[in-house]
C-alpha cells in the first residue's frame, strides 16, 4: 500500500520566513516542499535561494516544486544542497518533457511531473514509466489558499486508473475538509501551506492533518 503523508509547502517571500516554517514542521515530517517561482512560467515570484537552504541544518529532505520555464538550470543551482531529493516539473513547461526528465534524474533521486487544471492527462501519460510520481494542482499554480477546483478530482482518478502504484501528490485546496475526498480519489501526498501556516498553532494543525490522512 502506498504511503499517505502530509508534505508542508514553503511558499514565501523571505529566507527568514522559510527558515521559521521549516523549523516548525521539522520534528513532524521528513519531507518539505519548496515552491520555486521566478515569473517565467507563472506570473508570481517567491523566495527560492539555495544558498540559504545550504546553510541550514534541518533534518528533512526537500522536494522542489519547479514552477519555472527552465527547471534544469534551477536544479543546477540547487546541486549544492545535500538533502534535495525530488524535483517536480510542470507538464506546461515550454521545453521537451522527455529531455527534462532525463536531465533532472542526473541531479535528484526522484523526478515527478505536475499537471495543472485544464491540461489534459495525455500530456504526461507517455512518461509514466520514466517518472517517480505525479502531482495534480487543485487550482492555478502560484497562488496559495485557493478553493479546490473539483474538476481536478477527476484528473486524480484518471491518473490512478492508469498508474495504480504511482504516488500521486496534490497541491492547492488541501484541508481537513477535502482530504477524505482526495484520498478516496487516489491522492497519497498532500501538499499544504495555508492549512498549516495560516493557523494560530501550525504544529497542532499539522498533527490533525496527519492523523486524518493516516485514518483514510
Amino acid at each position: 500500500m502506498l504511503k499517505r503523508e502530509i508534505i508542508p509547502a514553503i511558499l514565501c517571500q523571505t529566507a527568514a520566513t522559510a527558515k521559521r516554517r521549516i523549523a516548525i514542521v521539522e520534528p513532524l515530517v521528513d519531507m518539505v516542499q519548496i515552491d520555486i517561482m521566478d515569473g517565467t512560467l507563472v506570473p508570481e515570484t517567491c523566495w527560492h535561494d539555495p544558498s540559504d537552504v545550504a546553510s541550514w541544518n534541518f533534518d528533512v529532505r526537500y522536494e522542489l516544486h519547479l514552477m519555472i520555464s527552465d527547471p534544469i538550470a534551477e536544479l543546477e543551482r540547487w546541486s549544492r544542497v545535500r538533502r534535495v531529493h525530488r524535483a517536480l516539473i510542470h507538464a506546461e513547461t515550454p521545453k521537451k518533457l522527455s529531455h527534462l526528465i532525463t536531465a533532472a534524474h542526473a541531479h535528484v533521486k526522484e523526478v515527478g511531473l505536475v499537471i495543472s487544471p485544464g491540461t489534459p492527462i495525455k500530456k504526461i501519460l507517455p512518461y509514466l514509466d520514466r517518472i517517480d510520481s505525479v502531482q495534480v494542482m487543485g487550482g492555478i499554480p502560484g497562488k496559495s489558499g485557493q478553493p479546490l477546483d473539483l474538476s481536478t478530482i477527476e484528473t486524480v482518478k484518471a491518473i490512478r486508473k492508469r498508474a495504480p502504484n504511482m504516488p500521486i501528490g496534490f497541491d492547492i485546496g488541501v484541508s481537513a475538509k477535502t482530504i477524505p475526498m482526495l484520498a478516496k480519489a487516489g491522492v497519497t501526498r498532500f501538499g499544504s501551506t495555508k492549512a498549516i501556516f495560516s493557523t494560530p498553532n501550525p504544529i497542532s494543525a499539522l498533527n490533525k492533518l496527519q492523523d486524518l490522512v493516516k485514518s483514510k
